[in-house]
């Protein structure tokens, strides 16, 4: 399965390029595609670890820890960020 880097679409196989041209998305001709990685969280077929929605979900998790936190011991969202990244 393929992914195309340019519109998203998902497809099996490319449309095949002739002599040297270099194969295609079938959905916009352009030649940037690559195989699709499964996102760890749902499954969907995408580009990196996370698809684009669990993404969305973990930088707004994330978001909202650091903001509770920052709340909690009051101070500021980029110290307790600068906290987290020490731990890891």
């Amino acid at each position: 399965m393929f992914i195309c880097e340019n519109c998203g679409a998902v497809f099996e196989e490319p449309i095949k390029g002739y002599e040297e041209e270099k194969d295609r998305c079938p959905n916009c001709g352009d030649w940037g595609f690559r195989e699709a990685k499964k996102c760890i969280v749902c499954g969907e077929p995408c580009l990196e670890d996370l698809c684009d929605s669990c993404a969305t979900d973990f930088a707004l998790a994330v978001d909202g820890f650091i903001r509770m936190y920052a709340e909690e011991l009051g101070l500021p969202r980029s110290k307790v960020a600068d906290m987290i990244e020490d731990c890891l």
